[in-house]
């Protein structure tokens, strides 16, 4: 009988399980996309730190901390090396604060550059030359000649006509310390991979070998020196890595200038910022949800208080007041079945 109601009233009923069904939908979801995420980022912590483990120190490593991470570490391991520090950059256009990652060539152990098609990535350790975001060219001035807006106006501003004579394009260059560099080539995407989008300063890529007539390692110079291991498969990458601090500490009792992370360390990292993203989302869909509750209360309300005269009929032929709340009831559980399913 309940049923049979419920089949009269088709638009009530679609209203009200369509309301319940959505907030429903979006807690479910949101819950489902956080399992998801954390997942996945589980299943690439080594693309995203770019190795089993990284060493980093803020000063050239010396001889007998590099001995500590042979002797741990063993002759399979795959090493890169890199120099991280932020300096002003010149172009021609504009003075702007960077980010330069100097690597070797066998960054990174995992993971990879996305480069323009032509671009190789030996580029810029055969020159003088950088790899930056077309993101990052725009920030410093630099034109990217693959642009097909590019060429609309030449160097003095005026518009290219259709009588002047194409000419070459030349390179791109900025002053990096006491030496110019060449823009060899544009990123679409980098291996270094930020646990936010929050960056202090664009970031371009050099060679390592090409930072010696920079003159910005020299003293006083803010450098962080990056060493990534990747180690064979089945290595217990944890134990070596509370190894490699023991050793470290060793050396230095006091305090230790060096720090050893693994892929434990950027999970926690990962955690911490999808644990906040994820329980925003859950209270946001918890809001959802209790509005869809209020919203369906605010329809059977409507929706029963329309039913007076029925309800009345069938008291006034012996239904107790227990039978009509029964009947009530369950049309409700039915409408939350359908919402549910």
């Amino acid at each position: 009988m309940a049923f049979r109601e419920l089949l009269r009233n088709k638009g009530f009923s679609l209203f009200f399980t369509a309301n319940l069904a959505v907030g429903l939908c979006g807690f479910v979801a949101v819950q489902s996309f956080s399992r998801s995420l954390n997942q996945h980022l589980d299943d690439n912590l080594r693309n995203i730190l770019t190795a089993d483990l990284v060493v980093t120190a803020n000063a050239p490593f010396t001889p007998a901390e590099k001995e500590v991470m042979h002797q741990v570490l063993g002759p399979d391991v795959q090493v890169s090396e890199v120099i991280r520090f932020f300096t002003m950059v010149q172009t021609r256009n504009t003075t702007r604060l960077v980010q330069v990652m100097a690597v070797d060539e066998t960054y990174p152990l995992y993971g990879g550059f996305a480069l323009d098609p032509g671009i190789h990535r030996s580029a810029i350790h055969q020159s003088p030359s950088v790899f930056m975001s077309r993101d990052t060219a725009v920030t410093l001035g630099i034109r990217d000649h693959a642009d097909p807006r590019d060429g609309l106006q030449d160097d003095s501003g005026r518009a290219a006509g259709p009588r002047d004579d194409p000419a070459p394009p030349s390179p791109q260059t900025l002053t990096l310390g006491n030496t110019l560099f060449t823009v060899a080539g544009f990123f679409v995407d980098d291996p270094d991979k930020a646990l936010t989008t929050l960056e202090l300063a664009p970031k371009i890529y050099v060679g390592a070998d090409q930072l010696a007539d920079t003159g910005l390692l020299g003293f006083g110079a803010r450098v962080r020196y990056h060493i990534y291991c990747g180690m064979p498969p089945g290595t217990d990458v944890p134990a070596l890595t509370q190894a490699l601090r023991s050793g470290f500490a060793g050396l230095s009792p006091d305090q230790s200038r060096i720090r050893v992370r693994d892929s434990r360390d950027v999970s926690q990292s990962l955690s911490r910022v999808t644990g906040y993203f994820a329980g925003y989302m859950a209270l946001v869909s918890l809001v959802a949800l209790f509005l869809a509750g209020m919203a369906a209360a605010f329809l059977f309300r409507g929706f029963l208080g329309g039913k007076h005269k029925e309800i009345a009929v069938l008291m006034s032929l012996g239904a107790r007041r227990s039978g009509v709340g029964a009947f009530v009831f369950t049309q409700l559980i039915l409408l939350g079945v359908l919402a549910a399913v």
